[in-house]
């Protein structure tokens, strides 16, 4: 498959462009919580500064791509799945069926990743 991920920002009703990452997978959440402890919390300042920090500055091979909403629909289903993160709750809401549609804290979220990554180490795939 490829590590895909898609990550969108909401807040009282809008919503950000959607980021595509391919190859950067679950890294990009973490990635978000980052950018959440120097950024204004507005949509557009954390996606700007989202994009900024998954992409660690430079350009570099992996692919990303930011769609309008709906236009990434499914593309990282079966792999990191649709994540979305709500500034106004700071929870993340996810399409992976696991959660069943839940919220979850940061917390939480950066357990899902620590244990999906200690899976791909364990694997060989990392």
């Amino acid at each position: 498959m490829g590590d895909r991920i898609c990550v969108t920002v909401t807040s009282d009703g809008r919503r950000s462009p959607t980021l595509y990452c391919h190859w950067a997978g679950l890294r990009a959440l973490i990635a978000l919580h980052k950018v959440l402890k120097v950024s204004r919390h507005d949509i557009s300042n954390v996606f700007c500064n989202l994009i900024v920090e998954v992409m660690e500055n430079e350009c570099h091979d992996c692919s990303y791509y930011v769609y309008n909403d709906g236009e990434a629909e499914g593309m990282a289903d079966w792999d990191n799945w649709s994540w979305t993160y709500d500034l106004r709750k700071m929870t993340w809401t996810t399409t992976d069926p696991r959660f069943g549609g839940r919220e979850l804290t940061q917390e939480e979220t950066e357990d899902h990743v620590r244990r999906c990554r200690k899976d791909l180490v364990e694997g060989g795939y990392l």
